[in-house]
């Protein structure tokens, strides 16, 4: 800690702390120069791990990464990864294994599945031993986790664009709540969703800290008016699982996929939206490219802006834009799963200009090419037939 280092001429940098911070940097940029002329032809997109929270990491392509497994639970190291994210170095990953003869995976499964619980919702990206993807609990927040994935990558998208991170504190939502800023234990996803963190495998209730607003619950639907700020207690398990507390900001506009089988015929991949209406306007900009290549640096990626407008006259309209910009592959057009969460049971509903089938049970859905229906009671879902990405649409309901 004394150690006094000459330093370069025009600066006073003589800490050891500096140098070995200016050491890892040195280090990480030869490795980005070293495997960029390789010219990978495959894997073009090139991410790197590191040990070490160095200044410039994220310059480089860079993640940060806890190999301190047992520790990831700790409010240290959740403290730690929100100041990261608010320092501009977004994307951290903790190492989920249990290689540690001091802890046994079958003396210690809810701790496991608790881990990865939380890992899978925020850890960018995600690092598993492959014994524990033979856990149900795994299986049903890795699904999760696929489900959003058009979401966390729009996220991604933005913080290229902007530096908003991925994963932030709740201070940065919500800065005038005093509280919020000692909140380690919750977290949001996009300024959409919040998630708690504070639970463990032994209870069936986490108490999770809820700033003043309107939310709704993920998994149910229901709708929560939070009057002033506080703790509410939220089932931690679905369908028997383990899996982490989720609440929707009212207004909110979630882009995601989701599996169905139409008429029959193998379960496919259909996008899908989940739009949480809230008291006023809301908008999001869900970003796609190739997935693959480097493209996207010139130009090559899609733009879709989406809104969800509630009227007066207590009518919804959701408008999709026409997709802005493309790249080599994309989809001309495409059918949409649309949950709109919020609105009492409507009665009238058009697609683009045109009455659409309604059918009385959202299972009937699955048998129809296009339909909708109300599902419980704030809850409704469409399903479009194939849109064309080039033109507006536009889902009217009242």
């Amino acid at each position: 800690p004394e150690g006094w280092y000459q330093g370069p001429p025009d600066g006073n940098i003589h800490s050891h702390y500096a140098w070995n911070n200016l050491f890892s940097l040195k280090w990480q940029e030869g490795v980005v120069k070293s495997v960029a002329t390789q010219r990978l032809r495959y894997r073009p997109r090139l991410f790197l791990m590191v040990n070490n929270g160095l200044a410039g990491l994220t310059r480089l392509c860079g993640s940060l990464y806890n190999s301190h497994g047992s520790l990831f639970v700790s409010r240290s190291v959740l403290a730690a990864r929100s100041h990261l994210a608010l320092a501009g170095v977004d994307y951290f990953s903790s190492a989920i294994t249990h290689n540690r003869p001091a802890w046994p995976l079958e003396q210690n499964a809810s701790m496991y599945d608790s881990w990865l619980a939380k890992s899978c919702l925020i850890d960018i990206p995600l690092v598993l031993p492959e014994e524990m993807l033979l856990r149900p609990s795994a299986r049903y927040n890795l699904a999760l986790r696929e489900s959003l994935a058009p979401y966390y990558y729009s996220l991604a998208w933005e913080a290229n664009l902007s530096g908003q991170p991925v994963v932030a504190p709740l201070a940065y939502y919500f800065q005038e709540d005093a509280s919020a800023r000692s909140r380690v234990g919750e977290v949001m996803l996009g300024r959409g969703l919040l998630i708690g963190l504070d639970f463990d495998g032994s209870a069936e209730r986490a108490n999770v800290y809820v700033p003043e607003g309107r939310w709704y619950n993920w998994r149910t639907g229901e709708f929560l008016d939070q009057k002033e700020a506080g703790l509410v207690a939220l089932d931690i398990k679905d369908a028997g699982q383990l899996t982490a507390p989720i609440l929707a900001r009212a207004g909110a506009i979630i882009p995601g996929v989701e599996e169905q089988s139409l008429k029959g015929s193998a379960p496919e991949a259909i996008a899908a939206l989940k739009i949480f209406i809230g008291e006023t306007s809301s908008e999001f900009t869900w970003y796609e490219d190739d997935g693959e290549s480097l493209d996207y640096l010139r130009n090559l990626y899609g733009r879709t802006h989406i809104s969800a407008v509630t009227n007066p006259d207590g009518s919804t309209v959701v408008t999709i834009k026409a997709r802005e910009g493309t790249w080599t592959g994309a989809p001309s057009e495409r059918r949409l799963l649309i949950d709109i969460y919020g609105p009492s049971a409507p009665g009238e509903e058009t697609l683009d200009g045109l009455p659409h089938n309604r059918v009385a049970r959202g299972v009937e859905l699955d048998q129809l090419e296009s339909g909708w229906a109300s599902i419980g009671s704030n809850r409704i879902r469409f399903k479009t037939p194939p849109l064309e990405t080039n033109v507006d649409h536009v889902l009217w309901f009242k």
